[in-house]
């Protein structure tokens, strides 16, 4: 005999069924190739964001440091190969690459209510081999606001010693990793950023460099050395889309595409009619999975990526009201079946 427990249960389990059917599924900064310090205790550097272009042999890569309070003066550190031309960068250029990757919203409507109780970034030369100067600074130069000094050599703990003495973000352990720029002829270009009446405060000007080099590459393992954990947002412009060669990405960590598709030259400071693919990259990392600089290469596909972020809307009183109905066709079919067994006088159907 069916017990009428058992019975209630079914009609609630139908009821909620056919409610379910009804309303249906619920639709920093890149901190990499300058390491940075501000010059007040209070201030500190926030991260970086990252422009490289690239046309075949040329590439022109635009940083912009972020600093996080207010500053006086603030000063980094850029490697690059010896040659490279550095200018001032566009100003509003990262604000336009924001909108232009800016994620499609859509609205995703919530129907059924959550009963779970959860809730849902030139000093002194020292020794080297073959009477080499290991510390050289080939030059001065004032572009807009920085003051750019480049430095060459052949002994990375000597050059560290110099930028450490210079008042430059250059720690002893950084120092092999300053040797291997130098064995490649790489320079190191100390920024120093001074304002002009105003604090440093915020996004700060973009610096320009512009070099030779048979493949693009994003100087990035001077973070190795960073304290806490990375948030890199490097855009890339080409004629296809980029990606990171395997070999030199971080291990253990995912690169995300938030975006990948065509744009006006315009939109990167290049020229205006010509069509570049724009890829947008982020990750979040451990310093110590940084073993390489990022050598990018073209992709297999100029398949677009647009992300799209969701806006929650609220629509759970459909879903209480679902429940109500369904509590409510449970009552009706109980009460109708209590009544024509009584009225039967015979037992509960089987």
């Amino acid at each position: 005999m069916v017990t009428l427990r058992r019975v209630v249960v079914l009609l609630m389990a139908l009821a909620l069924s056919l409610g379910a059917q009804v309303v249906g599924p619920a639709a920093s900064y890149a901190c990499a190739c300058g390491a940075m310090i501000p010059s007040d205790a209070t201030a500190r550097s926030a991260g970086e964001i990252g422009l490289v272009r690239w046309y075949g042999s040329t590439e022109t890569l635009t940083l912009s440091m972020v600093v996080r309070g207010e500053t006086s003066s603030a000063a980094w550190i850029m490697p690059a190969p010896a040659g490279a031309g550095v200018t001032l960068g566009e100003e509003g250029l990262f604000d336009r690459l924001a909108k232009a990757t800016r994620p499609r919203v859509e609205k995703r409507y919530d129907y059924w209510p959550d009963w779970s109780g959860g809730s849902d970034g030139a000093g002194a030369p020292g020794g080297a081999a073959g009477g080499s100067p290991a510390v050289v600074v080939e030059g001065r130069t004032t572009v807009g606001p920085f003051e750019v000094t480049t430095i060459g050599g052949t002994d990375g703990g000597a050059v560290t010693r110099w930028l450490t003495t210079h008042g430059y973000p250059a720690r002893t352990d950084l120092a092999p990793t300053m040797q291997s720029y130098l064995d490649r002829g790489w320079r190191l270009y100390a920024v120093r950023l001074t304002p002009r009446g105003a604090a440093l405060r915020g996004e700060l000007s973009p610096l320009r460099l512009t070099f030779a080099t048979e493949e693009p590459v994003y100087p990035i393992r001077l973070s190795r050395s960073a304290r806490s954990r990375q948030s890199v947002v490097l855009y890339v412009a080409a004629l296809h889309r980029m990606e990171l060669e395997p070999s030199t990405a971080p291990t253990g960590t995912a690169t995300r595409v938030r975006f990948a598709g065509r744009v006006d030259g315009s939109v990167v400071g290049g020229t205006e009619g010509q069509h570049l693919y724009l890829t947008k990259m982020v990750q979040s990392l451990e310093p110590s999975s940084i073993h390489a600089d990022y050598v990018l290469r073209q992709a297999p596909s100029d398949a677009e990526v647009h992300e799209v972020r969701y806006v929650d809307v609220d629509r759970t009183w459909v879903g209480e009201l679902v429940i109500l109905a369904g509590f409510g066709a449970a009552l009706v079919g109980l009460v109708f079946l209590l009544r024509r067994t009584r009225r039967e006088g015979g037992p509960w159907p089987r």
